[in-house]
């Protein structure tokens, strides 16, 4: 029996030297963090972590600063600090920066906010949001939000989402999401819609993303497709065909890169003989653009594979 709610603190520090660069040089860093319950109940968290001086690009130690502060109940969570902001795939996905964040829930519904500055992505100054949700159960849900964004040369974009999760049917699941923005006094569109599909004889899935070449948000100028459909004729068989197209241009931070452009194609045929055992054909096909001013590599390739 422990009569006290305890709450957990650790305090660290690193200090390092070196002359391995000609002069002697050194630095210190120092480290807060907190994770625990506020109340015997256990229904109020609270979790903070801080952590500096800023040492990006530092020689012996390299580390960012982190300052953070994160309350949680069963219905609302505040958030203040360093932490990955967002608010929907087309919108703003993921933006690592500083700023605040409420979200507070209501029975089905939930509605909060967001603004926060980006710490890695010189292009925008700083980004604010509204969004709202209802839940009609756990696997259905419809949400809206609002994004206004302040770029590098003090223009702001507006930004309007509505998405959703809809499963009707056990063996169909769905989702998706429309958003329109301005760029340039024009309105411009970005979209997404998935498809999957599950039963005893097939399954399938379908993912497109779409975003015109002026859409202010998470991407632009971008096609996506993910897609594969699998078989099972006869017992211990199965066959699968899936083609992927990335053509995204997404917005990250610097400390990330967009992956090469590609498009693949495969189909696969399999078939089980004992547990251990099956003998199977795959035949692919593959290409990759580099998408750099100065290209490395830019080619196709074919290839099979017999397998048992």
């Amino acid at each position: 029996f422990d009569g006290y709610n305890r709450y957990p603190v650790k305090i660290s520090g690193v200090f390092a030297t070196t002359n391995k660069m000609g002069p002697q040089y050194s630095a210190f860093m120092y480290d807060i963090r907190g994770n625990g319950h506020l109340d015997e109940s256990q229904k109020h968290r609270l979790n903070f972590h801080f952590r500096g001086p800023d040492r990006r690009g530092d020689p012996i130690l390299g580390l960012n600063d982190v300052y953070n502060l994160t309350y949680k109940s069963t219905q609302t969570e505040l958030i203040i600090g360093d932490y990955n902001y967002s608010l929907s795939a087309l919108t703003e996905l993921s933006r690592l920066g500083r700023g605040i964040k409420f979200q507070q829930q209501v029975r089905q519904f939930a509605f909060g906010a967001f603004h926060h500055y980006p710490r890695y992505y010189p292009g925008i100054k700083s980004t604010s949001a509204l969004y709202s949700m209802y839940r009609f159960n756990e696997q259905n849900r419809i949400a809206t939000g609002y994004l206004l964004k302040l770029d590098a040369l003090n223009t702001k974009s507006h930004i309007f989402m509505l998405s959703g999760d809809l499963r009707m049917l056990t063996w169909l699941k769905t989702d998706f999401e429309l958003a329109l923005g301005n760029a340039q006094e024009n309105i411009t569109k970005a979209m997404k819609g998935v498809v999957n599909v599950n039963t005893s004889f097939v399954n399938a899935y379908f993912t497109l993303m779409y975003a015109d070449p002026n859409f202010p948000g998470y991407m632009k100028n971008s096609l996506v497709v993910s897609s594969g459909i699998t078989i099972y004729p006869v017992n211990k068989m199965s066959m699968s065909l899936n083609y992927n197209l990335n053509g995204s241009n997404l917005a990250l931070d610097t400390i990330y890169s967009n992956a090469p452009y590609g498009k693949n194609l495969n189909l696969n045929a399999v078939y089980r003989m004992k547990t251990n055992r099956s003998v199977g054909l795959s035949v692919n096909s593959v290409a990759l653009e580099d998408r750099a001013v100065n290209q490395l590599f830019n080619y196709q390739k074919y290839f099979g594979r017999l397998f048992f």
